[in-house]
């Protein structure tokens, strides 16, 4: 009897061990995720890429991926010269709606942080550089080239069919016009205005004060700091000392956990045949002409910072 009774014991231990160790895990992680920080990089040019390895498609994927992780806080690692309005103004977004929501935001600003990378670090509440650190560069630029001297050399002439007055500006083929360059300077100034609003907003300076050096210079760390732009010059150890202490976190509790999207891998097969291969093309001319946009759009009608 003694022998089943240890057999039947036995039989429910094994049963109910697999449940408990769950149980016990999931206690264990909740734990963790109470003291954890996690790091996530923006490196490189921020612009609206199908590339699954673009600076923007990475960004929003650890984005999503802090998000269902709720960590404690966040470090925002910045090393980007800025790039277009769209995409650099959704993950300023995304970071502001995380910060919304409770979640502690500390920006690291390192080598570059300058024009939409400076945007994106607006979203935190605690921003630290650098002294040597190139920020600033606040403003927008639109660009385009205009060829029409050269057209005649090379005997073409150009046809145009539009509906509006407006509908082929920035076109390479022809000067602009006082009506086009006019209303190119009024998009620029209101895409300004918005940027220096949300620097206004978040570092709690008079908007005037923010126009005064909303005109494209650049900053260093130790000069950013006196406009006040961020808090406080330091390391990236500095950096997970602020996170901690806003996010009061005991000390010697925190966890510091890089956050980094998993890169998916073109075969060869699909760069040279597959739909992709367009994609690839593009990208290589990219790389080599970076001021070139391929986006189907005249490079003068992209904004960037």
């Amino acid at each position: 009897m003694a022998f089943d009774k240890f057999f039947e014991y036995a039989l429910l231990a094994g049963m109910l061990y697999p449940i408990v160790g769950k149980i016990v895990a999931g206690y264990r992680r909740r734990g963790t995720k109470d003291v954890r920080i996690d790091v996530i990089e923006l490196n490189g040019v921020i612009q609206y890429s199908e590339k699954p390895d673009s600076v923007y498609v990475r960004t929003m994927e650890v984005l999503d991926a802090v998000e269902a992780d709720k960590p404690k806080a966040l470090i925002v690692r910045v090393n980007s010269p800025g790039g277009s309005v769209g995409a650099t103004h959704e993950i300023y977004a995304k970071l502001k709606s995380l910060a919304d929501k409770g979640m502690t935001i500390v920006a690291m600003m390192e080598d570059v942080a300058a024009s939409g990378g400076l945007y994106v670090a607006m979203a935190a509440q605690h921003i630290v550089a650098t002294p040597g650190t190139i920020t600033g560069s606040i403003g927008v630029i639109m660009k385009g080239y205009d060829i029409s001297e050269l057209l005649p050399f090379l005997k073409i002439k150009t046809r145009v069919h539009k509906s509006g007055e407006f509908k082929d500006m920035g076109s390479l083929t022809r000067p602009s016009t006082e009506a086009e360059d006019s209303l190119l300077s009024s998009m620029v100034q209101d895409v300004l205005g918005g940027f220096c609003d949300i620097i206004a907003t978040s570092r709690k300076i008079d908007p005037e004060v923010v126009k005064g050096f909303a005109d494209g210079r650049i900053l260093t760390g130790r000069q950013a700091l006196e406009l006040k732009l961020i808090d406080k010059l330091g390391s990236f150890a500095d950096a997970v000392k602020v996170a901690r202490e806003l996010a009061k976190i005991p000390e010697g509790k925190e966890k510091v956990v890089p956050i980094t999207s998993k890169k998916k891998k073109s075969s060869l097969k699909s760069l040279l045949f597959g739909q992709s291969s367009g994609a690839h093309l593009r990208s290589l001319v990219e790389q080599a002409l970076p001021g070139l946009d391929l986006q189907g759009l005249p490079l003068l009608l992209m904004r960037r910072f």
